[in-house]
């Protein structure tokens, strides 16, 4: 199955809803449910415990050897620090845990299994290393996908930011408890 920009969001919940049953988990995908996926994805249980899950899916490039993970799309608003990257929206859902997924096939993906308050974090210095510097000309950067690549490239030229957003995000790479485990969800 070829994994495209406009299945791989599907995908992916499947991806994440698979291995969160493995683990012991009940799930419920909140999409289905009316205006309640643009904070929440996924429903999961365990134990009496309940989680609200997003999930941000990227298709990765086969060939390329690092992967990559998107926090989603920026908007004016995200930039000028009027809104959230997560939990934008009102309402009862609001995610705890997010998931950022890169995937090159069903069976080959790397996950990033990460507390919101710590992905708003990283997705910040995002912003902050990018989107909210001027670009060449001087003019503001138009809003776009926020990413990164998680693995240090061999010509990489060194990057406060990069470097803070992988301090954060590494300690939950492929760690599927380590973000349920941690107090203040």
């Amino acid at each position: 199955m070829e994994i495209t920009q406009k299945n791989v969001g599907s995908i992916a919940e499947r991806i994440v809803r698979n291995e969160l049953e493995y683990r012991g988990f009940r799930t419920v995908d909140l999409n289905n449910a009316r205006d309640v996926s643009d904070n929440a994805d996924i429903l999961a249980a365990r134990a009496g415990v309940y989680w609200q899950i997003q999930v941000k899916a990227m298709t990765q490039i086969k060939n390329n050897e690092n992967w990559c993970f998107q926090y989603g799309f920026c908007n004016e608003n995200i930039i000028k620090k009027e809104e959230s990257v997560f939990n934008r929206k009102g309402g009862y859902y609001r995610a705890n845990v997010v998931i950022l997924l890169s995937v090159r096939s069903p069976s080959n993906y790397k996950s990033i299994i990460i507390p919101t308050k710590k992905a708003e974090e990283a997705a910040q210095v995002n912003l902050d290393g990018y989107y909210r510097l001027p670009a060449r000309d001087g003019a503001e950067r138009k809003p776009h996908k926020m990413w990164i690549i998680l693995e240090k490239r061999p010509r990489e030229k060194i990057n406060e930011f990069t470097n803070k957003q992988r301090d954060i995000l590494l300690p939950y790479v492929d760690d599927w408890e380590k973000a349920f485990a941690e107090e203040n969800l």
